[in-house]
């Protein structure tokens, strides 16, 4: 009988035991994300903070992330802190000489540079990257591989942006212009252009801010797209601290002195474990790689970089490549 009460002492024990355990799981679910979020807003450590505000306020459907603790206010001061500061943004376009050494080669490097983790594709011969489009432009966007498959191309990154009306983000509504073999295939009438990046007729890296459509005339572009900002000018940095935006998956290309262009895509938002890039991250890898000009493309969950067939970066999308508007890609 006492063999009996013992072991049913044991079982309610146990049982006591088990309620204890799922008691503190459940509070450790409920409560340390509160204190996390309250530490990261309201704590010491600023800095934290503030990274998680210039990225949330850079994303198009995660503002929230930063408005829901904080004042409009606030978050206005944190971004005026950290705003966009140019020092240099005009490119010497004779300074690029172009080599004819080795002018087919394409080398694809790793890039593991502090929280960020990506690649680069490195084309000596600038007259193989080229403009390519969702073949619907207007309608409906494509992923980068569709585009490189139809335009049979060995690689390609994502290029120009474009709004997500709605969140459906199908690639269908692009903003600001683009030029492809010389002719202007969109955004003939737009009257405030952000800033132009793209390649000249003898196949280098122009870009300016804030052109008027006369400008883009003159620049001799064969192929361009409205994006920015501009990263590195002349071999130097273009804007002071890290340009304020936060930590996103990010796109870039840039041309070497030899005329050789760099295409970046680094991963973010934990894809490939990889946590992301500001502006600076992104221009001091460019300018590790040599890069005398190099300008920001599209980023956020579009980021992708395809070679032979293959999508070789981790986008960032939960379901994978996003469908786009246009890519700069590899012949």
């Amino acid at each position: 009988m006492e063999l009996k009460k013992n072991k049913k002492k044991k079982k309610v024990k146990k049982r006591v035991k088990f309620a204890v355990v799922i008691f503190i799981l459940v509070c450790q679910m409920i409560f340390l994300p509160i204190f996390g979020v309250a530490l990261a807003y309201y704590g010491p450590f600023t800095n934290v903070r503030d990274v998680l505000v210039t990225t949330a306020m850079q994303t198009m459907s995660h503002k929230y992330l930063a408005t829901w603790f904080l004042s409009e206010e606030k978050i206005n001061e944190i971004l005026d802190k950290y705003k966009y500061i140019i020092i240099n943004d005009e490119p010497e376009l004779n300074d690029i000489v172009i080599s004819d050494k080795d002018k087919q080669g394409i080398e694809i490097v790793d890039i593991n540079s502090g929280t960020s983790r990506g690649k680069m594709m490195i084309v000596n011969d600038p007259s193989r990257v080229t403009l390519a489009t969702t073949s619907k432009l207007g309608e409906v966007g494509e992923t980068l591989s569709t585009i490189c498959k139809n335009e049979k191309a060995i690689g390609g990154i994502n290029a120009g942006g474009f709004g997500d009306d709605g969140g459906a983000g199908i690639g269908d509504n692009p903003t600001g212009i683009i030029i492809k073999d010389g002719n202007m295939v969109w955004g003939t009438k737009e009257k405030n252009i952000q800033h132009i990046v793209g390649l000249t007729k003898d196949n280098k890296l122009a870009f300016k801010s804030q052109p008027t459509m006369s400008q883009v005339k003159n620049m001799n572009l064969r192929d361009g797209i409205t994006f920015g900002p501009t990263l590195v000018a002349n071999g130097s940095a273009s804007f002071k601290g890290d340009g304020g935006t936060g930590m996103q998956p990010r796109t870039a290309i840039g041309q070497r002195k030899d005329g050789a262009i760099l295409l970046l895509v680094l991963d973010g938002r934990g894809a490939g474990g990889s946590i992301g890039a500001t502006y600076g991250d992104v221009r001091d890898v460019m300018l590790e790689y040599k890069a005398y000009n190099a300008v920001n493309l599209d980023g956020g969950s579009s980021s992708s970089m395809n070679y032979t067939g293959k999508t070789i970066t981790n986008p960032s999308d939960i379901m994978g490549e996003r469908s786009i508007v246009s890519a700069f890609i590899v012949k």
